[in-house]
């Protein structure tokens, strides 16, 4: 699992996460529902903090209990992304890889890629892992604190965002390919439109067969 220092996991998680890994024979990936822990003066909305369960997944309507996601399923969230329509959260706090599958997904010995790494990982490994098990419960806390990323986004900070990120358009092949194409406004915007570049390229010829 990979989780930041403001971030945390549910009492009882590991014995959870033991469950889980038995009743369905070690998956390469575990995604679930999330809390997110706005820490105080983070939001601009609720400068005080608070905590709200994130159960993002449109094929998590109708579910309470863990079940395995199909690769059908999972296909339509992945082409949700690349059509700017997103079906799940990317939050790296959603997702247990199992190791072996982790190792699998590396680049010239990293996972993480692109100026959005964790929006990429999130897609790439739906769409390549063999086995992903959902569950609706929350199992880990992502926290947004002032150090992180999510507080430059919700407070309109995007230089600071970008550094934090240590985003530098003109080494990404994802930004030469498409300066032409992007419109002004937003780096966020370009950044998830890149992102979503090489999450095409890692995965090729999945991305042109239609089920």
């Amino acid at each position: 699992m990979l989780i930041g220092d403001d971030d945390g996991l549910k009492p009882g998680f590991f014995e959870r996460l033991n469950r889980i890994n038995f009743e369905f024979r070690k998956p390469d990936v575990i995604y679930s529902s999330i809390l997110q822990f706005f820490h105080p003066g983070v939001a601009p909305w609720k400068r005080e903090g608070y905590v709200s369960e994130i159960r993002n997944g449109f094929f998590f309507l109708g579910r309470d209990e863990p079940f395995m996601l199909d690769a059908a399923t999972r296909r339509k969230a992945v082409e949700n992304s690349l059509d700017n329509r997103r079906g799940f959260t990317f939050n790296m706090q959603a997702f247990i890889f199992k190791r072996e599958f982790l190792d699998k997904m590396r680049m010239d010995g990293k996972v993480f890629q692109s100026p959005f790494p964790d929006y990429y990982l999130a897609n790439v490994a739906f769409a390549i892992a063999d086995t992903v098990v959902a569950v609706p419960e929350s199992l880990a806390i992502a926290g947004v604190s002032r150090a992180s990323f999510g507080f430059t986004l919700f407070n309109k900070l995007e230089k600071k965002g970008a550094d934090l990120l240590k985003t530098d358009y003109d080494a990404d092949f994802a930004y030469q390919e498409l300066k032409e194409s992007l419109l002004p406004g937003k780096s966020y915007t370009s950044s998830y439109i890149m992102t979503m570049l090489h999450v095409c390229k890692r995965l090729g010829s999945w991305t042109k067969v239609r089920p």
